[in-house]
């Protein structure tokens, strides 16, 4: 006899989706693919908004009761103008990622560049400032987290 297994474990808010492009204070094209993590006391969503030109970059939002969303009125990471970082970020930035570990928050996400897709790698500990790390997987990989414990 075969079991049968309960796939409603998550269930989407009848109010989905909590932020669209009308929520963000700057002019943009679409907002998808956010990373969520909750801070102190309050929750943050990093989301990957689109500009006019194609381009993305991340922006926050905070909520305190991971609902109703206040949307950061500029972008937080824009692609890099580092020598070493900007080839591989020239098309933008996309698919945050946030892994709290001692104490930080280390954020993956994808440089889109002309040599295609990295995994890029930042730190931030109080979501003000963020720090590029490094890229860390090779062309046209784009699959990338870190997990928080073994």
């Amino acid at each position: 006899m075969r079991k049968k297994y309960h796939l409603e474990i998550i269930k989407r808010h009848p109010l989905n989706p909590i932020i669209t492009r009308e929520d963000v204070p700057y002019h943009c094209n679409t907002v998808f693919n956010a990373a969520a993590c909750k801070c102190k006391d309050e929750y943050l969503l990093l989301l990957r908004i689109e500009d006019f030109e194609g381009k993305s970059h991340l922006t926050l939002a905070h909520s305190h009761d991971g609902l109703d969303f206040r949307v950061d009125k500029r972008p937080w990471i824009e692609p890099s103008k580092d020598p070493y970082f900007e080839p591989y970020e020239r098309f933008g930035i996309e698919d945050p990622r946030i892994t709290p570990l001692d104490g930080r928050y280390y954020i993956t996400y994808t440089a889109y560049g002309p040599y295609g897709v990295r995994v890029g790698l930042g730190v931030t500990e109080d979501f003000k400032e963020f720090k590029r790390i490094s890229l860390t997987t090779d062309v046209d990989n784009k699959d990338g987290v870190l997990f928080p414990e073994r």
